[in-house]
């Protein structure tokens, strides 16, 4: 369903000469500019509503024609700029925010974010206000971290419904750190997800050049190197065990078992 911004109801006066009697009537008409020139709408009423077939912007005439006893005595035009929206397209907005991180140098760390919406959704992330090129997907994967990767990062999703922006994630580089056993800081706790909505794990660790893979039912899942793991729209088959192994020079460690049950409706 398309919806006009505004109703478009314009009532200009025009001046009759005094000395025109009889029976003053006031008439409309409305064109729409299309590609090949303006066109009538056939509407003669005050009010135009938008035309089906038409999103983004118009331009629309108006004439405003005063008669007397049915000849017309005077008339005047107006051009009006309006914006015809799509109310079936819902702009995008975040339900997972990318997080800040601290790094060792030479890891890998990945930004997880993701929109919902009115499909297609594109991403764009940017550093420091700028685009990253070639980082279009709602993750950022940046391998062996240096300091030059340093700084803050956001993303931006986009659909024909407009863009939004993310929050801030600042990624932070330690420098000189001493590489010590590999420690669990923290794991998420088991989920209870519904069917097709999104899943997002997270392990923090500490230790130093540290690295991580992903586990479900105890094999590694490929690509899934990072702390944080995201199932973007989770099916039955990702109901599952799910463990974070990570290691360093110094030794390896896990996580416990996280248990992702999936929800379906009644």
């Amino acid at each position: 369903m398309k919806l006009l911004i505004a109703v478009l109801m314009i009532v200009i006066a025009i001046s009759v000469s005094p000395s025109l009697a009889g029976n003053l009537q006031q008439q409309y008409a409305w064109d729409i500019e299309t590609s090949s020139g303006w066109q009538s709408t056939g509407i003669t009423s005050d009010t135009l509503r938008a035309p089906t077939d038409k999103v983004g912007a118009i331009r629309v005439r108006q004439t405003v024609i005063a008669m007397i006893d049915g000849n017309v005595v005077a008339s005047t035009s107006t051009i009006l700029n309006y914006q015809v929206l799509d109310v079936n397209v819902t702009r995008p907005f975040f339900i997972v925010q990318p997080e800040s991180q601290v790094s060792g140098q030479n890891q890998t760390v990945m930004l997880v974010s993701l929109a919902t919406g009115t499909l297609p959704i594109s991403y764009q992330w940017q550093k420091n206000g700028l685009d990253v090129a070639g980082a279009n997907q709602n993750t950022l994967t940046i391998a062996s971290v240096q300091e030059t990767d340093t700084g803050n990062y956001r993303c931006m999703a986009s659909n024909s419904g407009g863009s939004i922006l993310s929050d801030w994630a600042s990624l932070t580089l330690l420098i000189n750190t001493t590489i010590t056993a590999p420690t669990l800081n923290f794991v998420s706790d088991s989920q209870a997800i519904w069917l097709g909505s999104p899943a997002l794990l997270h392990c923090q660790a500490s230790g130093g050049n540290l690295h991580f893979i992903w586990l479900r039912n105890g094999i590694p899942i490929p690509g899934a190197i990072a702390p944080d793991y995201l199932i973007p729209s989770v099916a039955l088959q990702n109901g599952a065990q799910y463990q974070c192994f990570f290691w360093n020079d110094v030794g390896t460690n896990i996580s416990g078992i996280i248990y992702l049950t999936i929800l379906t409706p009644n």
